[in-house]
């Protein structure tokens, strides 16, 4: 499923989250799995969640009372929303961490025993790999490299974020707005040092949202990629399949109901900002690009290949009636009764909605209209 150096940087990312107590398990190097977490690796946890949780009210709350204003920069609208939602998100993350602990840690580690399992290594000898192989070592390269680039971002964006606490120290979703002199909203002069605290803060809180949306976001994605690889070989294990799915559905419900919705605002918000204010301070407003990126990154991507398991689902069932049909009839009686015992094998959002090719179309044209109704909003 993935290359041996994927699987290293998954179990690299899944260790440094759980060193930095950012997860509620414990990473078990020898086993390479995870294990409930201990007493004081939970309070530190908790400790995460907390203050995540009032960062979360202190947006909301400045937001609410920025409005109030006669005067509220553009720019810092976009930022304090666009705050706001992520750590709503991230929010939300901890919550299901929390109410869905025992799911998300077995199919965490049932997850990493597969792609363990079926990582293909280098070929190092003169032997011609066959047809199979090589198309096997293609997805395989083609799933890491999305691991990769996801990987890449989560190091990244951190860095990137700091730089607005040294261009808008005044942004009312910041620690700095509580200790600086920001009457008004004015751009004024502080020196570099007295910055580097905060800038310091900000990295802790933006490492803290990247990881917690990187964990759902790594196993939703390779536990998508591993139904779909399924579909395609083991139709046999139609039954296995579906306990996959079902698992997967019930650990991340909270997160598959609500990613599409806040990330795609998310996106939309920033987008505006990229093309509204973007030739004011190109240096300055860099971070709406690169965010905008990552954000419609991992949006896309589970979407994308969630709409991959549906239609092969379809594909498998329909196959299956076209073999009961050839069957005979005694034989076809029970082919029949064994299929109606089946429930489809799809990603849900519980009884919301289920994830088609369709939901990736609808989510990006929502987005472009809240982009244009942006420009009509702020002229």
């Amino acid at each position: 499923m993935l290359t041996a150096t994927g699987v290293s940087a998954v179990c690299h990312f899944l260790d440094v989250g759980s060193a930095l107590k950012l997860f509620p398990f414990d990473w078990d190097v020898k086993q390479q799995c995870f294990k409930r977490a201990g007493r004081r690796h939970r309070f530190y946890f908790k400790l995460h969640k907390l203050i995540n949780l009032f960062m979360n009210v202190l947006a909301a709350g400045r937001l609410m009372q920025a409005t109030r204003r006669a005067y509220f920069p553009l720019v810092l609208r976009i930022l304090n929303t666009v705050w706001l939602m992520a750590y709503t998100l991230t929010t939300l993350c901890f919550v299901q961490f929390e109410t869905k602990e025992g799911e998300i840690l077995q199919f965490v580690n049932c997850l990493l025993r597969y792609v363990r399992r079926t990582s293909i290594r280098k070929n190092y000898s003169e032997k011609p790999v066959s047809k199979k192989s090589t198309t096997e070592l293609y997805e395989q390269k083609k799933l890491s490299n999305f691991i990769f680039f996801g990987m890449l971002m989560l190091v990244g964006k951190p860095f990137v974020h700091i730089l607005l606490v040294d261009e808008s120290p005044y942004a009312p979703h910041f620690v700095s707005s509580f200790f600086l002199p920001c009457e008004g909203f004015k751009n004024s002069y502080f020196p570099f040092w007295h910055k580097v605290p905060f800038m310091a803060a900000e990295y802790y809180l933006t490492t803290v949202f990247f990881f917690s949306w990187s964990l759902n976001w790594t196993i939703i994605f390779l536990g998508m990629s591993w139904i779909v690889t399924e579909l395609k070989t083991t139709v046999q294990q139609y039954r296995s399949i579906e306990c996959i799915a079902t698992l997967m559905n019930k650990a991340f419900f909270l997160y598959l109901s609500t990613f599409p919705t806040l990330l795609f605002a998310i996106v939309s918000i920033l987008m505006f900002g990229v093309i509204r204010i973007w030739h004011y301070a190109p240096g300055s407003n860099l971070m709406f690009a690169v965010c905008g990126i990552r954000c419609s990154f991992e949006a896309v991507t589970p979407l994308a290949v969630a709409g991959e398991v549906n239609d092969k689902n379809k594909e498998v069932v329909q196959t299956w009636g076209q073999r009961i049909v050839a069957t005979k009839r005694m034989v076809k009686k029970e082919a029949i009764a064994y299929q109606k015992s089946f429930h489809a094998v799809r990603c849900t959002a519980g009884s919301l909605y289920t994830f088609e090719n369709s939901i990736v179309l609808c989510c990006l044209n929502n987005c472009i209209q809240l982009t244009l109704d942006l420009f009509l909003t702020f002229k």
